[in-house]
């Protein structure tokens, strides 16, 4: 399979079957756990590309067809960014797996950073902004990286930026090589979120500015108790970058108070109400016309709860249990009931929320009792001075006659004598 662009400007799939024997096979550019990459040129174009190969046997071994197919299908959805390394063919053979990938001639970011030392602001913004462009297409496409790190930015012919190695995307565990990049969060609660890629960023960007990673220590163990407890510090040499160039220290914030905020919206309808919310007649809606017709007896959403509660996972996030969201439909007998705007009801519900995007949240929501109201009959209307009056209304009414009649004889057993009108409405005497 391969994607082209039409004359429109459009992408164009085109299938396109690729083997072995069409290319030849140059030097080793890099290796891999369980793959190896190669300088190859398809024999017809002529076409420089690099090619990943994967040994089958390898990878059934440690158990990682996972996560190829996870590499394969990532690449596969991230074809229209010029900051990620693209995939144009794959195919097999008895021994071996194979990734027709873009040929990055610039080589790692890694490389290049060691030979200079550390970037000054201006090539720092430079290489910054691209990657900044390639995680916010990324996870507009659903991904997340979990794997950012110099070693996996390369460099095309021009030196722009090419995002590479998606074999981690889904991966929990974290790789003894990517250490010093790896979010609190993925120590902690062992799952990553996209602000993991925006923290790996930030220790990117202070990697090109210091030449050396925020967190570093001499074990692996040492290292991710520097992530969690966030221990880091700033270079104190006069001629670092960030001191020279402008660069406030403050532009690095590790805050761990700080968690990343979302919001939450909450929106229910009838299914059977036949009334589109959407159209231009619904944002009338709460004009307050009393002559808007049937769009008016709509029941809309709050109208059918009293209370609602958000409880949120509080294994996920620092500040969970202090997150519970709470909404009181407002009492309509309080004499200030029209001035709040409470009162008014509506078909969403909308919250902010912090902490891990992934985070599993609870919605409780108690029913509002609207008992049935009838028609009550003219002779027990005049008892309670009501015409239409629900189960209650009407049992509450008629002892109220009662006690005001002064026809109530035992107040703990609720006997009472009738009198004319009570008679008329078919009540009897209860002395039993």
């Amino acid at each position: 399979m391969r994607r082209d662009v039409d004359s429109n400007g459009k992408t164009v799939i085109r299938h396109v079957k690729k083997g072995v024997r069409d290319f030849s096979f140059g030097r080793v550019l890099g290796e891999g756990s369980y793959s190896t990459v190669y300088l190859a040129t398809d024999r017809q174009t002529l076409k420089e590309y690099a090619i990943k190969v994967l040994e089958k046997r390898h990878i059934i071994k440690e158990k990682k067809i996972k996560y190829v197919n996870i590499e394969k299908d990532t690449l596969n959805r991230l074809t229209e960014h010029p900051g990620i390394v693209r995939l144009y063919y794959t195919f097999q053979d008895e021994n071996s797996l194979y990734y027709v990938l873009d040929l990055c001639n610039g080589g790692e970011l890694l490389g290049v950073l060691k030979k200079t030392g550390t970037f000054d602001v201006d090539c720092t913004r430079f290489y910054g902004a691209q990657i900044l462009d390639a995680i916010s297409y990324m996870h507009s496409r659903g991904v997340i990286h979990r794997d950012l790190k110099p070693e996996n930015v390369l460099l095309d012919d021009n030196m722009h930026v090419k995002i590479t190695d998606f074999g981690t995307a889904k991966l929990l565990k974290t790789p003894r090589e990517l250490q010093e990049y790896v979010s609190p969060e993925l120590l902690t609660s062992k799952n990553a979120c996209k602000a993991s890629d925006l923290w790996a960023f930030g220790c990117i960007i202070y990697q090109l500015l210091a030449g050396r990673p925020p967190f570093k220590a001499g074990t692996e163990y040492l290292t991710f108790q520097k992530i969690v407890n966030l221990e880091y510090e700033f270079p104190t040499v006069e001629d670092q970058v960030w001191q020279t160039n402008g660069l406030a220290v403050d532009t690095f914030d590790f805050t761990p108070n700080v968690e990343a905020s979302y919001r939450v919206k909450i929106e229910g309808r009838l299914l059977d109400d036949g009334y589109d919310n959407s159209s231009d007649e619904a944002d009338g809606s709460d004009s307050g016309d009393d002559n808007s017709g049937s769009k008016s007896t709509t029941q809309r959403f709050t109208h059918f709860f009293k209370h609602l509660t958000v409880e949120f996972e509080t294994s996920r996030s620092r500040a969970a249990a202090d997150q519970t969201v709470t909404w009181n439909k407002f009492d309509t007998t309080k004499p200030n009931h029209a001035k709040s705007p409470a009162s008014t009801e509506a078909d969403e519900l909308t919250f902010k929320r912090n902490g891990d995007e992934n985070m599993n949240i609870t919605i409780k929501l108690t029913r509002q009792e609207n008992p049935e109201r009838h028609r009550v009959r003219p002779e027990l209307a005049e008892i309670i001075d009501m015409v239409e009056a629900t189960r209650q209304e009407a049992i509450m009414g008629v002892w109220d006659y009662i006690r005001a009649s002064g026809l109530q004889e035992d107040e703990e057993k609720r006997h009472f004598r009738c009198d004319a009108l009570l008679r008329k409405g078919r009540f009897r005497d209860m002395n039993n």
